[in-house]
């Protein structure tokens, strides 16, 4: 009985573990696509001259 205890709660506790890296992970992707969306987007409007950077440009 306490073994089968024990192993449930260190099955309760790896689920969580698992659960937590997969969070983590997909927190990590979701800021890295982020980023590349961000640099994607700043790379598109440099290479493509919009009113709003030809406005940055100007009052920089």
């Amino acid at each position: 009985l306490i073994s089968l205890w024990s192993t449930r709660e260190h099955a309760i506790r790896v689920k969580d573990a698992a659960i937590r890296n997969f969070m983590i992970l997909s927190i990590r992707n979701w800021l890295e696509n982020m980023r590349c969306v961000k640099f994607y987007s700043l790379l598109k409007s440099s290479t493509t001259p919009s009113p709003h950077a030809l406005g940055n440009r100007t009052l920089r």
